[in-house]
């Protein structure tokens, strides 16, 4: 069997058994859900938010982000308005506005965010 040469600037393959990069940053882990390529943007993350933990300040940047709930809750504040969200519910927002999100429950919330600039 031929080793496929490596993926060029534009297009990465991400396996699942090739094991994923993590970043732990407060109440958060943030697992990094695809390959690094040269020329792209986004950044996919699944993100697992610790219960209970404490509320951040809202605050703006460049880029954009979403987030799609995939268990547990959220509360995703946006522009000083909070909204709770459950399992199937997304954000999607110019990161220059305020923003913050906390989990207020006792289960861990795991969300799959995608966002620009990249996080790490």
């Amino acid at each position: 069997l031929a080793v496929a040469p490596p993926p060029p600037g534009h297009f990465t393959l991400t396996r699942a058994q090739a094991g994923a990069t993590e970043y732990i940053s407060g109440q958060q882990t943030y697992r990094m859900l695809s390959a690094r390529g040269q020329s792209l943007v986004l950044e996919p993350l699944l993100v697992r938010i610790a219960p209970g933990g404490r509320r951040e300040d809202a605050y703006g940047h460049p880029g954009e982000e979403f987030a799609f709930v995939l268990e547990g809750e959220l509360i995703y504040e946006v522009d000083g308005v909070e909204h709770r969200l459950y399992p199937g519910d997304s954000v999607h927002l110019r990161s220059t506005v305020p923003h913050s999100m906390y989990n207020d429950t006792d289960r861990v919330t795991t969300v799959v965010s995608v966002v620009t600039p990249r996080l790490f």
